[in-house]
């Protein structure tokens, strides 16, 4: 199935695919001290959103516009980041090449 992957400007739509994406991990219902923090990682999601050195990307089926993934890449100096524990992407549509597809639009906005 084809998927198209675009530029997300919408903060709001991010964070929901963000969380489907996230929901099956382990720390992502209940932090624990040395672990990942969800709400700790979604303030830092907001807090970069519309800086220019952040891009946040969202992949979709071409055909339905369901949306199935996002990516979010941060620049440091002259080094490109990805966002830990991203491409998000549900257990159920793993398959789709989501994430595949978003990390090549990722290197090519790089």
């Amino acid at each position: 199935m084809a998927l198209t992957v675009k530029e997300e400007k919408s903060k709001k739509d991010y964070i929901r695919t963000w969380k489907e994406g996230m929901r099956h991990l382990h720390w992502f219902e209940e932090s624990t001290l040395f672990n990942y923090n969800r709400d700790e990682m979604i303030q830092e999601i907001l807090g970069d959103f519309g800086e220019t050195e952040s891009v946040f990307f969202m992949a979709k089926f071409a055909r339905n516009e369901k949306v199935i993934g996002v990516l979010g890449i941060k620049i440091r100096e002259d080094v490109g980041v990805l966002r830990r524990w991203e491409p998000a992407i549900p257990l159920n549509d793993r398959c789709s090449g989501a994430g595949e597809a978003l990390v090549e639009r990722g290197f090519r906005w790089l």
